[in-house]
C-alpha cells in the first residue's frame, strides 16, 4: 500500500524523456550527454550497473534502466558507426545491435520539471515556525535542483517534483486483485496518520516549514485510481 501510494515520474514525462539511438543516426554528443544527466544518469571511467555512463573521447558507454546489459556506442564523427552489447564485469562486446532505447534513470528528474509549478509550490510553504538554519538549507538546495545540481536527499523534495503514482503504468484493462481489502485500507491509512504526526513534529521543531509539498498520494487519492481498474 505505501508503494502504490507513492509519488513517482508521470508517465507522459516518462515516455517523452525516452528515446532510441540507432545505427547511422546523427547526434550531437554533449547535447545527448547532457540529456542524460537530466534523465538520472550517472558518469563514471567504467559502467557497472544500470543507471550509469561514460565518455571516452567518441566511445560512449551506457547502461539503461531496465536492459539486460550495458551498450557500447562508437561514433565516426557525429553518426553512430557501431552499438555493441558489452559485459560490464569484462569489457568485452557481446554482440551488435540495431538500436538501443534509453528511458528514465530516476524516479524524481528535477531537470525535467515544470519550473512554473515548482515556484507555486516553493511560493505556497509558510516558514514562519522554521528555523533560520532550515528555512536557509530548504531553500538552497531547492535552488541548487533547480539549476539542475544533484544534492544527497533528492528523495526529501520528491513532492515538489513528482506527480505520478505506480497506478499509472498499469494497463486500464489491467485486472487489479486486492487481498483483504480492508486490511489493506488500514495499513495505508495507519501509515498516512504516522506521517502526518511525523510532519507535525517536525514543523513544531522547527525542521520543515508548513504547506511541505509530501511524497506521498493521501489514500483517497489511491482509492480513487484503484476505482478506474477491474477487480
Amino acid at each position: 500500500a505505501a508503494a502504490v501510494g507513492q509519488k513517482t515520474i508521470d508517465r507522459d514525462v516518462f515516455q517523452s524523456s525516452s528515446h532510441v539511438l540507432r545505427q547511422g543516426d546523427s547526434i550531437e554528443l554533449d547535447e545527448l550527454l547532457d540529456r542524460w544527466r537530466r534523465i538520472g544518469y550517472q558518469f563514471e571511467p567504467t559502467v557497472y550497473a544500470p543507471g550509469y555512463a561514460s565518455r571516452r573521447g567518441g566511445i560512449v558507454d551506457v547502461y539503461p534502466v531496465g536492459s539486460d546489459a550495458s551498450v557500447r556506442i562508437e561514433l565516426w564523427g557525429n553518426e553512430i558507426d557501431s552499438i555493441r552489447r558489452f559485459d560490464p564485469d569484462t569489457q568485452r562486446s557481446t554482440e551488435i545491435v540495431d538500436a538501443v532505447v534509453v528511458g528514465p534513470a530516476g524516479e524524481t528528474l528535477p531537470g525535467l520539471a515544470d519550473r512554473d509549478r515548482i515556484e507555486r509550490r516553493m511560493g505556497l510553504m509558510d516558514f514562519a515556525s522554521c528555523t533560520e538554519e532550515n528555512r536557509d538549507r530548504v531553500i538552497h538546495e531547492l535552488g541548487l535542483l533547480t539549476e539542475g545540481h544533484e544534492i544527497e536527499d533528492l528523495p526529501f523534495y520528491s513532492g515538489f517534483f513528482d506527480e505520478g503514482s505506480l497506478l499509472d503504468y498499469v494497463p486500464g484493462d489491467a485486472l487489479l486483485v486486492l487481498h483483504r481489502p480492508t486490511e489493506i485500507a488500514e495499513v495505508a491509512w495507519e501509515a498516512e496518520e504516522r506521517a502526518h504526526g511525523l510532519r507535525q513534529t517536525k514543523e513544531s521543531r522547527g525542521e520543515l516549514p508548513s504547506n511541505f509539498p509530501s511524497s506521498q498520494l493521501e489514500w483517497r487519492e489511491v482509492e480513487e485510481r484503484l476505482a478506474d481498474f477491474r477487480r
